[in-house]
């Protein structure tokens, strides 16, 4: 049984696809559903990792499927204690929450333990008096200890938590940002790149070694266009041809269409995002997602952190500000409580110079009390966010310039005027006809009107202005002329 499978949809057919996959088997699946040339979409996935619907969701639609894969070859080569491991993080507040973290678990099975059998606190407890080699007492002692107590203060002071697994801890290790630094997808996982088969099938001929595959878009949101009953999706940064190629599968490229819903590769609120991405034009969002797309992955938990903070941005133009202010914020990512930030702080910040031993004699949750009171900054699940004290400057949104190679629907106006048989009708819309004006007469003809409504007919005689004007010029002439009178006043009736 494969660990992920994804559901891969094109117009209204869908086709199944097991990971780890190779790049034949993507193509078959592509080739069962019309879909090799053509812009598909992830529209359903499962994973055996003990998340719920949503986060798997949150995770794998709209990803890059080549990390996808990576991913599943990773978790395919765990042995199945460190999966069972991987599904109690899942169920614990320790959960991943992206798929980079993910990936990276490969690479860190020693951050947690996990001790199976342990499901409360009083469990925990007779293990370490009677099971484990981390406390040393009488045997006869040991029943004068009431086990459900130390069992709370064990997991207290380990900051461990009891999942329907086993009993879950961290073990202090440090965490390796292996893919989450690189970015790298080894070749062999990198399933949809021009495979060979692709271009027997478009019948291209390309020598591989003189001509590699280019690096692909890091693709970091999305947008689903609809037009009409048909819905499509749109991942961002995109180009011109691929905004075509989502409007020519809905039917809306010389109609109508609309933005109806979204994704984003970062956590943020979903009912705020959705009101800054559906009142706004694709131009902007695209140019949002090539600058998101540029960040190194602490400035999106950055980003993530302000989204859910009482300060989160609330405009397409904020979002884009803040990629051209990095350091405006500061998030402490290991800082989760009142004793983390005082922690911080006293020991680590720099800022608390006293003899060691007398920092130990700080009271650390009075301590952290006293800051989170003076408002430094605010707690986020991602940890403890604050302002750097940098001055914010205002590049998108004081200019609202869009570069060019952003602007997509440019293309679709380059495209229509190749095309268009109306070039006073440039709209985005092809070879429509402009508007036509309303007939008052109800279709009656000239004489028709002349006999039932004379009235309605201008003068036949009534001579026009340039004509009052030209006569009237002439009259100024001759008045001008040597022996006539200058100030007789010409009358005018226009």
């Amino acid at each position: 049984m494969s660990i992920i499978s994804l559901e891969l949809t094109y117009g209204h057919d869908s086709a199944k696809l097991d990971l780890p996959a190779t790049a034949a088997e993507l193509n078959q699946a592509l080739m069962d559903i019309d879909a090799l040339d053509k812009q598909y979409y992830i529209s359903d996935c499962k994973a055996d990792i003990n998340a719920t619907y949503e986060t798997i969701r949150s995770f794998f639609i709209g990803a890059d499927i080549n990390a996808v894969n990576y991913l599943a070859a990773k978790l395919d080569d765990l042995p199945p204690e460190q999966l069972e491991k991987l599904k109690a993080v899942m169920e614990s507040p320790m959960r991943f929450k992206s798929i980079i973290q993910l990936i990276d678990y490969a690479d860190n099975t020693d951050y947690f333990v996990l001790t199976p059998g342990i499901s409360n606190a009083e469990e925990l407890g007779r293990y370490v008096l009677y099971e484990s080699d981390d406390m040393y007492i009488r045997e006869e002692w040991k029943s004068g200890i009431d086990p459900e107590r130390l069992g709370k203060r064990v997991a207290e002071d380990e900051k461990g938590v009891f999942t329907s697994h086993g009993y879950l801890q961290p073990t202090g290790d440090e965490w390796k940002k292996i893919f989450e630094r690189t970015g790298e997808i080894p070749p062999e996982y990198r399933i949809e790149n021009y495979s060979t088969a692709l271009r027997k099938y478009r019948g291209i001929v390309q020598d591989e070694a003189a001509t590699p595959a280019p690096e692909p878009t890091r693709r970091i949101m999305g947008v689903y266009l609809e037009c009409g009953l048909n819905r499509t999706p749109l991942a961002l940064p995109a180009t011109g041809e691929e905004l075509k190629d989502a409007l020519e599968n809905i039917g809306g490229l010389n109609k109508p269409y609309i933005i109806v819903d979204y994704w984003v590769d970062f956590d943020a609120p979903y009912d705020g995002v959705r009101n800054m991405f559906l009142n706004t034009n694709i131009d902007e969002l695209n140019y949002l997602a090539a600058r998101l797309a540029g960040l190194p992955p602490p400035q999106l938990e950055t980003l993530a952190a302000i989204m859910e903070s009482p300060g989160a941005m609330s405009t397409n133009a904020e979002i884009i500000d803040f990629t051209y202010n990095p350091d405006f914020h500061i998030l402490l990512p290991d800082v989760h409580n009142t004793e983390d930030l005082a922690q911080h702080y006293i020991f680590e910040s720099g800022l608390v110079n006293m003899p060691q031993q007398w920092k130990n004699a700080i009271d650390l949750y009075a301590f952290g009390t006293n800051l989170e009171e003076q408002n430094v900054g605010v707690h986020t699940s991602r940890g403890f966010l604050l302002p750097s004290g940098d001055p914010w400057n205002e590049v998108y949104e004081k200019t609202g310039e869009i570069p060019p190679e952003y602007r997509i629907t440019n293309y679709l106006k380059t495209a229509e005027m190749s095309v268009e048989g109306n070039y006073n009708q440039v709209d985005g819309i092809i070879n429509n006809e402009p508007p036509r004006r309303a007939d008052l007469t109800d279709g009656q003809t000239h004489d028709e009107i002349k006999e039932l409504a004379p009235e309605t007919l201008p003068p036949k005689d009534k001579p026009s202005i340039l004509g009052k004007l030209a006569e009237a010029t002439k009259e100024a002439a001759e008045q001008n002329q040597p022996g006539k009178a200058k100030d007789k006043k010409q009358d005018i009736d226009l």
